[in-house]
Protein backbone atom coordinates (compact mmCIF):
# COMPACT_ATOMS: atom_id res chain seq x y z
CA UNK A 1 0.00 0.00 0.00
CA UNK A 2 1.30 3.45 -0.77
CA UNK A 3 1.00 6.84 -2.43
CA UNK A 4 2.31 7.92 -5.84
CA UNK A 5 2.20 11.72 -5.68
CA UNK A 6 3.72 12.05 -9.18
CA UNK A 7 0.44 10.77 -10.62
CA UNK A 8 -1.92 11.71 -7.77
CA UNK A 9 -2.81 8.11 -6.98
CA UNK A 10 -2.89 5.78 -4.00
CA UNK A 11 -2.36 2.06 -4.50
CA UNK A 12 -2.91 -1.22 -2.73
CA UNK A 13 -1.69 -4.68 -3.73
CA UNK A 14 -3.83 -7.60 -2.58
CA UNK A 15 -2.27 -10.95 -3.45
CA UNK A 16 -1.75 -10.87 -7.25
CA UNK A 17 -3.91 -7.77 -7.89
CA UNK A 18 -3.02 -4.08 -7.76
CA UNK A 19 -5.53 -1.23 -7.52
CA UNK A 20 -4.78 2.46 -8.09
CA UNK A 21 -7.18 5.34 -7.46
CA UNK A 22 -7.24 9.13 -7.35
CA UNK A 23 -6.65 10.02 -3.70
CA UNK A 24 -8.10 13.53 -4.07
CA UNK A 25 -11.64 12.34 -4.72
CA UNK A 26 -11.58 8.51 -4.54
CA UNK A 27 -12.51 8.11 -8.20
CA UNK A 28 -10.74 6.80 -11.29
CA UNK A 29 -10.00 3.28 -10.08
CA UNK A 30 -7.62 1.27 -12.27
CA UNK A 31 -6.44 -2.27 -11.61
CA UNK A 32 -4.21 -5.00 -13.00
CA UNK A 33 -5.03 -8.68 -12.58
CA UNK A 34 -2.63 -10.36 -15.00
CA UNK A 35 -0.36 -12.03 -12.44
CA UNK A 36 -0.60 -15.44 -10.81
CA UNK A 37 1.98 -14.75 -8.06
CA UNK A 38 1.64 -12.40 -5.06
CA UNK A 39 2.88 -8.85 -5.67
CA UNK A 40 5.80 -8.17 -3.31
CA UNK A 41 6.91 -4.66 -4.31
CA UNK A 42 5.63 -1.79 -6.42
CA UNK A 43 7.40 1.18 -7.99
CA UNK A 44 6.73 4.07 -10.35
CA UNK A 45 9.31 5.44 -12.80
CA UNK A 46 9.17 8.07 -15.51
CA UNK A 47 10.60 6.27 -18.58
CA UNK A 48 13.65 7.34 -20.52
CA UNK A 49 12.79 9.61 -23.43
CA UNK A 50 12.55 8.01 -26.85
CA UNK A 51 12.23 4.43 -25.62
CA UNK A 52 8.43 4.13 -25.65
CA UNK A 53 5.67 5.79 -27.62
CA UNK A 54 4.89 9.30 -26.29
CA UNK A 55 1.57 8.27 -24.70
CA UNK A 56 3.44 6.13 -22.11
CA UNK A 57 3.95 8.67 -19.32
CA UNK A 58 5.12 6.35 -16.51
CA UNK A 59 6.15 2.76 -15.89
CA UNK A 60 4.51 0.80 -13.09
CA UNK A 61 6.97 -1.82 -11.86
CA UNK A 62 5.59 -4.88 -10.08
CA UNK A 63 7.70 -7.66 -8.62
CA UNK A 64 6.75 -11.13 -7.46
CA UNK A 65 8.97 -13.90 -6.13
CA UNK A 66 9.61 -15.04 -9.70
CA UNK A 67 9.40 -12.03 -12.04
CA UNK A 68 9.67 -8.29 -12.61
CA UNK A 69 6.91 -6.75 -14.71
CA UNK A 70 6.76 -3.30 -16.34
CA UNK A 71 3.36 -1.87 -17.20
CA UNK A 72 2.77 1.33 -19.14
CA UNK A 73 0.70 4.13 -17.63
CA UNK A 74 -1.03 6.64 -19.84
CA UNK A 75 -3.79 9.19 -19.28
CA UNK A 76 -6.90 10.06 -21.24
CA UNK A 77 -7.16 13.67 -22.38
CA UNK A 78 -9.98 15.91 -21.18
CA UNK A 79 -11.76 18.38 -23.45
CA UNK A 80 -9.78 21.24 -21.89
CA UNK A 81 -6.49 19.46 -22.75
CA UNK A 82 -5.68 18.41 -19.19
CA UNK A 83 -4.90 14.83 -18.16
CA UNK A 84 -7.94 12.72 -17.40
CA UNK A 85 -8.30 9.16 -16.19
CA UNK A 86 -5.30 6.94 -15.59
CA UNK A 87 -5.11 4.00 -17.97
CA UNK A 88 -2.93 0.94 -17.41
CA UNK A 89 -1.73 -0.64 -20.64
CA UNK A 90 -3.01 -4.23 -20.20
CA UNK A 91 -0.12 -6.01 -21.91
CA UNK A 92 3.19 -5.86 -20.03
CA UNK A 93 5.88 -3.86 -21.78
CA UNK A 94 8.60 -6.04 -20.31
CA UNK A 95 8.90 -9.17 -18.14
CA UNK A 96 12.03 -10.71 -16.70
CA UNK A 97 12.66 -13.47 -14.18
CA UNK A 98 14.03 -12.66 -10.72
CA UNK A 99 15.81 -16.01 -10.44
CA UNK A 100 13.87 -16.45 -7.18
CA UNK A 101 15.39 -13.33 -5.60
CA UNK A 102 12.81 -11.32 -3.67
CA UNK A 103 13.00 -7.62 -4.55
CA UNK A 104 12.21 -5.44 -1.52
CA UNK A 105 12.70 -1.94 -2.92
CA UNK A 106 12.16 -0.29 -6.31
CA UNK A 107 13.55 3.16 -7.12
CA UNK A 108 13.85 5.10 -10.33
CA UNK A 109 16.24 7.87 -11.29
CA UNK A 110 15.24 11.13 -12.94
CA UNK A 111 16.62 9.84 -16.24
CA UNK A 112 14.48 6.67 -16.20
CA UNK A 113 16.86 4.09 -14.77
CA UNK A 114 15.21 1.36 -12.66
CA UNK A 115 16.97 0.00 -9.58
CA UNK A 116 15.82 -2.84 -7.33
CA UNK A 117 17.10 -3.83 -3.91
CA UNK A 118 17.06 -7.58 -3.38
CA UNK A 119 16.49 -9.45 -0.15
CA UNK A 120 19.93 -10.97 -0.80
CA UNK A 121 21.50 -7.54 -0.11
CA UNK A 122 22.38 -6.87 -3.76
CA UNK A 123 21.42 -3.95 -5.99
CA UNK A 124 19.97 -4.75 -9.41
CA UNK A 125 19.16 -2.61 -12.44
CA UNK A 126 16.57 -3.26 -15.14
CA UNK A 127 18.16 -2.07 -18.37
CA UNK A 128 15.68 -1.36 -21.15
CA UNK A 129 15.96 0.21 -24.59
CA UNK A 130 13.90 0.89 -27.69
CA UNK A 131 13.47 -1.96 -30.15
CA UNK A 132 15.31 -1.70 -33.45
CA UNK A 133 13.10 -0.56 -36.29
Amino acid sequence: MGIMPEIGRAWVAIDCYIYLWNYDNGSDVAYYDGLSETILSVGLVKPREGVFKPHIKYLLILTTAVEILLLGITFSTCEDGSEGELLLVPDPIFRVTTDNIVMNVIMGSVDGRIFLGGKDGCLYEVIYQAEDG
